[in-house]
Order: C-alpha cells, then structure tokens, then sequence
C-alpha cells in the first residue's frame, strides 16, 4: 500500500509529531504557566509549525487559545501541557480513532451520572419540601395562634 493511499483513507487516525512528545511536554514544569505565548511561541514548545496551530485552532481541534483581538492570539503554557496530556496514550489501541471516541464516551456517560444525581437530590429535596408545606398540622397550628380581628 502506498503512503498516498494511507493519508486519504477517512478511518486512519492523523499522526503529527506532537504525538511522540506528548507525555514528555505534559508532564513537563513551567515557571511562566501564568504568561500567555503567541502562536510561534507555542509552536516553538509544542515543536510544530505555527500553520498546524492556526489549521488546528480553525478546526477546533487545538489548544485553547486566548483571542486578545482579532489578531492578537495567545497559547497559556498550562493549556498546551493540558492538550498535550488529552493526546498522551499508553497503548496503540488507545490511539485509534475507536479509541479515543470509546474514552469520550466514558466521560459523557459519567458526567451524565453526576447530573443525574443532582437532579435525583434536587428533586428528594423538592418533594420534602412539598410535603412540609403541605401537612395540615403546621398550618393550623398557626391559624389557631392568630387572633380573630
């Protein structure tokens, strides 16, 4: 199979260089995570051009970025080490594009269940609610207690 062959086939996940430096740029400490870089400063740390940057930005699948102006774009050194961490995998199977959907998926689920939880509190606490307001003991208890004018 030639390599012109693998670049268009939809099913294959895209590799960049960034993939192979993703653990090592994560887990890596900064003394300026609180300085926002421009675009060829964040190419320059991520080691990728700064076309991939502007190309991933458009797409939505980059680093966030902080838009000062209309052309005035910043990296925060804390969200490249972030994105990079999002691309770090342990094995192959993890990289395919079945993969990574599998763990999105895993993510939704959970924070699905979280909501669902607080809905199940907020509606627990709804119906105690109700309940207090609607016991007949407490509402004529202070109806008697008032005088009659």
């Amino acid at each position: 199979m030639s390599k012109k062959s693998s670049k268009t086939n939809p099913t294959s996940p895209r590799r960049f260089h960034i993939d192979k430096r993703a653990a090592e740029l994560a887990v890596k400490p900064g003394k300026d995570d609180d300085r926002p870089i421009d675009t060829r400063g964040a190419a320059d740390f991520l080691g990728v051009s700064t076309q991939f940057l502007e190309i991933a930005r458009h797409r939505g699948d980059g680093p966030e970025f902080v838009r000062h102006a209309p052309k005035c774009i910043r990296y925060m050194p804390s969200a490249l080490r972030r994105w990079c961490e999002e691309r770090s995998f342990h094995h192959t199977a993890q990289y395919t594009l079945r993969g990574m959907l599998d763990e999105e998926l895993d993510r939704a689920i959970r924070r699905l269940q979280e909501r669902l939880r607080e809905i199940e509190r907020d509606i627990a606490s709804l119906e105690t609610e109700r309940k207090r307001r609607s016991n007949p003991d407490i509402d004529d208890d202070k109806s008697e207690t008032r005088s009659p004018c």
